[in-house]
């Protein structure tokens, strides 16, 4: 006969209820029944911290990321300044050796005195040694890193500054990083609170997350590409600018040695 064969009438009914399942008596099932909430319990918690670990995880990344993509920014500002300063250089010295060929051909007519000043003075003279123009350096061809960074600051326009990254030095949006018991019955870490509601929000910002990581990725990859590039454009500019310096200094002397030449007859 089981336990509860045993038990008599004035003892069953005595026993106190227990909410709406009618009138319980202790036995195993209900020790078995606390340790599977225990079990479950134990599991909620374990599933709680891997998500929180794998958040963090994935803001760590985010803040590595975008670290990596402020000093490009700051690298890629610091070449593109440097480009304009290049270019300046490079546009003044054309002027320079533009005037030089002039101070020359005003050197050689200087050697006849009487047939000098009519063909320094001819008007066609003058047109035909007319300087090349140099094109001004706001007007050439802009460079793929100044596109890449003025497409970056377009999406800094775009999008709110806590939102976006690496600019400024911005703070992350942590929201979804961190819970607590201020945020109302359905945070995640509140008591109040639901597993299955707290599994959605912190997927929900893992994927935000996941996405503002690739988004990041692709800025990156074209930023390290233009400043590549640009890099490549300083190293062919440089022999440029140098062999330019150079052939000023060479002018510049020769023609120093024409005019002592010229100042001693």
């Amino acid at each position: 006969m089981s336990r509860v064969d045993e038990v008599d009438d004035y003892t069953f009914l005595n026993h106190p209820q227990q909410g709406s399942s009618g009138y319980l008596l202790g036995s195993d099932d209900s020790s078995s029944n606390q340790a599977w909430l225990e079990r479950r319990q134990q599991l909620l918690e374990e599933r709680r911290k891997i998500e929180e670990r794998t958040l963090e995880s994935s803001k760590m990344s985010l803040g590595a990321l975008y670290e990596a993509e402020s000093t490009g920014i700051e690298t890629a500002q610091a070449l593109v300044h440097q480009r304009e300063q290049l270019e300046n250089t490079e546009r003044n010295l054309d002027t320079i050796n533009n005037m030089m060929r002039q101070s020359q051909k005003h050197l050689n007519a200087m050697k006849s005195i009487f047939g000098g000043f009519k063909s320094m003075f001819s008007k066609n003279n003058d047109q035909a040694n007319k300087p090349t123009p140099i094109l001004p350096v706001e007007n050439r061809t802009k460079s793929v890193l100044a596109s890449n960074l003025e497409n970056i600051q377009r999406e800094a326009t775009q999008s709110s500054a806590k939102n976006h990254p690496a600019l400024a030095n911005r703070g992350l949006d942590t929201s979804g990083f961190r819970f607590d018991d201020s945020d109302g019955p359905m945070s995640p870490t509140s008591p109040k609170g639901h597993s299955a509601n707290r599994s959605q929000v912190i997927e929900q910002q893992l994927d935000r997350n996941l996405d503002e990581m690739g988004l990041g990725l692709s800025r990156l990859k074209n930023l390290a590409a233009g400043l590549s590039q640009e890099i490549d454009e300083h190293n062919d500019m440089l022999p440029r600018i140098m062999m330019k310096a150079e052939r000023a200094e060479d002018t510049l002397q020769y023609q120093n040695r024409q005019i002592n030449l010229q100042l001693r007859k």
